[in-house]
C-alpha cells in the first residue's frame, strides 16, 4: 500500500506498507528505499525551487551533475513532477515525454571565428526559437549587443522572433536589467531572459527580491544532487508479525532518540483538511481502528506521549494509503507522467501559505491517535530489558 504517486508525504509517517512472508519482504528494503528515497528528494527539491520562482519557467539542467546516468534519469523524472517545466537531458524527453529545451554551449561560439558569426549561424538553424548563450566573453559590451543585432537581422527577415538569451554568470541581477532595457528599447516585448549557474531556491528568491527581470530559469547541479540536504532518511522497518494462530502482533524499535523509536503495528494514514481543503495534519490510526470526525480530532505527539492533543477545524480526512499491489497482483496503474506531475502541483497549492515558506516554515502535524500511542507506551513498558531495569530500580529504592 502507498499513496498515489505525486502525493505530499511528511516526517514519520508510514509511505509505503509491505505485507508479506518475512525473508521476501526484508528482501525488498535496500529496492523500496533506493526507488524512493532519491526521487521523493528531487521532486522535493524541485518543489521548493518552484515556489520560489512563482509562475516563471524551470528548466532541469542537471544531468553532467547527476550521480550516473540513472541517477540523471530518474532525477530529471522527479524533477518534473517535483515542479520542473523542461530538461535538458534528451533521452528522458524521449523516455517520459517530457519537454526538452536548452541553448548552445560555450564550445559553439569559441569555434567561430567570432561571436557575431556564431550568433548568425545558430540563428539560421533556429530562426523561430534562438535562444542565445551571451557570456562568452564579454556580456555587456560582446554578447548582448551580438545577439540584439541577430535578433534586428531575424525580424527585418520576416520571422516572429521572441528575444531571447542565457545568462550564465556575472551579477544575474544586473544583467538581466541591461538585457531587459536594451532588448525593450530596440522594441522587442516580453524578451525571455534565461539564468543558469549554480542556481537553488535561496539565490532564486532574492535574485527576485532584487528585482532581477529574469522570466525563465535552468537549474542543474543543486536540483539534481538536492545540494543542502544530499539524501533522504527514509527507512524501512518491522512494525508488526503474524504468530502461530495468524494473527498480528506488533513490534517497536526501541531508541535513546525519541525520533528513531518506531510506532508500532500495521497502520492506516488519514488526512484530515479543513472546509478550503488546506491539509491540517496526519493521524496514524491502527488498521482496525475507527478514524474521527471532526471538528476536533484528539491526538498524540509522537517526541511526547503523555500528552494529549487536538486538530481543530477539521472539515474532511482521506486515507493516504491505497492498495498497490494484492496477492502479488498490481491493483493500482500508474497514470500518465503529467497527471502525476499535475496531482503534485495540486497537493503543493492545497498547503497553506505558513507551510510553504522557504525559511522556518510551521511544522505539519505528524500525529498517533490515542488507541496508537497507548500500545506504543504498553510495548515500551513491556520491552525485553525494560521491566528488568524496572525492577532493579525498585530493589535499591528498597534498601
Amino acid at each position: 500500500m502507498g499513496p498515489p504517486e505525486g502525493s505530499l508525504v511528511f516526517p514519520h509517517e508510514p509511505v509505503v506498507r509491505v505485507e508479506g512472508p518475512l525473508a521476501e519482504a526484508q528482501l525488498l528494503e535496500t529496492a523500496v528505499l533506493n526507488l524512493i528515497n532519491y526521487p521523493t528528494l528531487i521532486a522535493t527539491k524541485a518543489a521548493r525551487i518552484r515556489l520560489a520562482v512563482n509562475n516563471d519557467t524551470v528548466m532541469e539542467f542537471g544531468l553532467r551533475r547527476a550521480q550516473g546516468p540513472d541517477g540523471g534519469l530518474s532525477g530529471s523524472r522527479a524533477a518534473y513532477i517535483g515542479g520542473a517545466d523542461a530538461t535538458s537531458n534528451v533521452l528522458a524527453g524521449k523516455m517520459y515525454g517530457i519537454p526538452v529545451r536548452g541553448t548552445h554551449a560555450h564550445s559553439w561560439v569559441m569555434s567561430f571565428e567570432d561571436e557575431l558569426t556564431a550568433f548568425r549561424a545558430y540563428a539560421e538553424v533556429y530562426p523561430e526559437s534562438c535562444l542565445l548563450l551571451v557570456d562568452t566573453y564579454d556580456t555587456l559590451t560582446s554578447g548582448l549587443p551580438n545577439a540584439l543585432t541577430v535578433f534586428k537581422e531575424l525580424r527585418a527577415a520576416g520571422h516572429d522572433v521572441r528575444a531571447a538569451v542565457r545568462l550564465d554568470s556575472g551579477d544575474l541581477a544586473r544583467l538581466s536589467k541591461a538585457a531587459y532595457r536594451m532588448f525593450s528599447e530596440a522594441g522587442f516585448k516580453d524578451p525571455l531572459i534565461v539564468a543558469s549557474n549554480e542556481l537553488d531556491e535561496d539565490l532564486i528568491a532574492d535574485l527576485k527580491r532584487q528585482g532581477a527581470r529574469i522570466n525563465s530559469w535552468g537549474v542543474g547541479t543543486h536540483l539534481i544532487t538536492s545540494s543542502n540536504w544530499p539524501a533522504l532518511g527514509g527507512v524501512y522497518k518491522l512494525m508488526a508479525a503474524q504468530n502461530g494462530d495468524g494473527e498480528w502482533e506488533p513490534r517497536i524499535k526501541l531508541s535513546s532518540n525519541l525520533a528513531k523509536m518506531t510506532d508500532p503495528g500495521r497502520k492506516r494514514v488519514v488526512r484530515y483538511r479543513d472546509e478550503a481543503g488546506h491539509p491540517i495534519g496526519d493521524i496514524m490510526y491502527l488498521v482496525d481502528e475507527e478514524p474521527q470526525s471532526g471538528p476536533l480530532i484528539s491526538y498524540v505527539g509522537r517526541h511526547d506521549l503523555s500528552f494529549l492533543m487536538g486538530l481543530d477545524a477539521a472539515a474532511h480526512s482521506e486515507d493516504l494509503l491505497t492498495p498497490v499491489f494484492r496477492e502479488g497482483r498490481r491493483v493500482a496503474l500508474s497514470p500518465p507522467l503529467d497527471d502525476v506531475r499535475r496531482h503534485a502541483q495540486e497537493q503543493v497549492a492545497s498547503l497553506s501559505e505558513e507551510y510553504r515558506r522557504l525559511r522556518n516554515p510551521e511544522i505539519y502535524t505528524v500525529g498517533l491517535s490515542p488507541g496508537l500511542a497507548e500500545l506504543k507506551v504498553e510495548l515500551i513498558r513491556h520491552a525485553p530489558g525494560v521491566l528488568a531495569r524496572e525492577g532493579a530500580e525498585a530493589h535499591e529504592g528498597g534498601r
